[in-house]
């Protein structure tokens, strides 16, 4: 495990944008499968799919910005 921590470390530390965009797109994927289970009817449908809407755009950007990073795990 700690060999683990210490190469998700370094990638933050070489790409710190999108290691931020995992978090938050992992945050929001989170917080989306919670309200669907748990709070299905505090939110219309328009309000949970503007939700998922904004997740898929999340995630569209942490892609992105993934491809954008060109981590080297080798080194």
């Amino acid at each position: 495990m700690p060999e683990y921590f210490k190469q998700l470390l370094q990638r933050a530390r070489r790409c710190p944008v999108a290691c931020f965009m995992k978090v938050i797109f992992l945050l929001l994927f989170i917080a989306a499968v919670v309200i669907a289970c748990f709070f299905q009817f505090s939110m219309t449908k328009h309000e949970y799919a503007g939700f998922i809407i904004a997740i898929g755009y999340v995630a569209v950007l942490a892609l992105a910005a993934h491809r954008n990073c060109r981590l080297n795990l080798e080194a």
